[in-house]
């Protein structure tokens, strides 16, 4: 009988010291925890000189994601899309950094974002000092995979939702945020770098 005692009060400790833990975590991630803050340093500022730029304006590859009027960073149903495909094609150029430079500076709306979710890994210190600006963009945006097609820039920039994936920096993945914060849900957005890499993993998947 007195086993059974012990052995009882051991089994109520650890479920008691189980709860606690979880309670414990629980209270960090909705009360101490902040994402990290991925403002750059003030003083850094682009040394880009857009006129010296030299690019083929030609390139259709180029000229359709200039005036492209919807994004998309994920497979169309069983397909992937000619924009994404479009997109991949430029991605490997080698003079890929110079065309996302110009089309961030010049294209649609939409373009921009697919501009965006390349310098993300081109140029992150530009992409970081970039996104802050569409972040208060107070424009819409046209995404094809939702079923409300158009959507407030700003909201699709830089997401307000508690489980929004932060990513540490470019080299950080989808699939690692998951199991670092025990989650299976998840809201995307361009700030956390989710829609970039998610983009990127769409046309290397397809390579």
């Amino acid at each position: 009988m007195v086993s059974f005692i012990k052995w009882i009060k051991a089994i109520a400790i650890i479920l008691i010291s189980l709860t606690t833990l979880i309670f414990s975590f629980v209270v960090y991630k909705n009360i101490f925890y902040r994402p990290p803050n991925y403002k750059i340093a003030i003083d850094y500022q682009p040394n880009i000189d857009y006129e010296a730029i030299i690019i083929d304006r030609g390139n259709p590859d180029f000229q359709l994601l200039a005036e492209v009027s919807f994004f998309t960073d994920r497979h169309t149903f069983a397909n992937v899309s000619d924009e994404i495909n479009t997109f991949g094609r430029l991605y490997q150029d080698s003079n890929a950094l110079n065309y996302f430079y110009i089309l961030e500076a010049e294209a649609s709306i939409e373009g921009k974002l697919f501009a965006l979710c390349a310098l993300y890994f081109l140029d992150y210190d530009y992409f970081r000092y970039r996104i802050e600006y569409y972040a208060l963009s107070e424009d819409y945006v046209n995404i094809y995979y939702r079923n409300n097609p158009l959507f407030q820039l700003k909201d699709v920039i830089k997401s307000n939702a508690k489980d929004a994936v932060r990513l540490k920096n470019n080299e950080d993945t989808i699939s690692d945020w998951l199991k670092r914060n025990f989650t299976r849900s998840f809201t995307v957005d361009f700030h956390g770098g989710s829609i970039p890499s998610t983009l990127i993993e769409t046309i290397s998947a397809k390579e």
